[in-house]
């Protein structure tokens, strides 16, 4: 920091144009996942919030959440925010699948389609 080599961030905000951070406290306290998008479609690197394709799923969540009910609220909040526009999720965890495309599934979200990059 002394040499303008790191800056610390608090909370959501756009980095750049087009690059935002998004804040959860439900899996640990100030986890942040990050949302690149331009006018047409977007990319959301999920981290611990959704790490696998399954978990899109809202009550699905991993037995390590610290706060599972506060991150199925915000799982909700930022799926929501990320239909948008033609958004891909990108996953941490998953084995099988490394982004998906998801909509709106009545309260809930579905996959609609899994990409494996390797």
């Amino acid at each position: 920091m002394k040499h303008g080599c790191l800056e610390l961030v608090e909370g959501e905000q756009e980095l750049f144009p087009g690059i935002e951070v998004w804040l959860s406290s439900g899996h640990t306290q100030a986890h942040q996942m990050v949302y690149i998008s331009d006018s047409q479609q977007a990319l959301l690197y999920c981290g611990d919030v959704v790490p696998t394709s399954s978990h899109v799923k809202l009550p699905w969540v991993m037995g390590y959440d610290l706060n599972p009910l506060l991150l199925i609220q915000e799982k909700a909040k930022y799926l929501d925010k990320a239909t948008s526009k033609k958004t891909y999720l990108f996953f941490e965890h998953d084995p099988y699948c490394d982004v998906a495309t998801f909509a709106k599934n009545g309260a809930d979200f579905a996959v609609i389609d899994r990409f494996h990059l390797s």
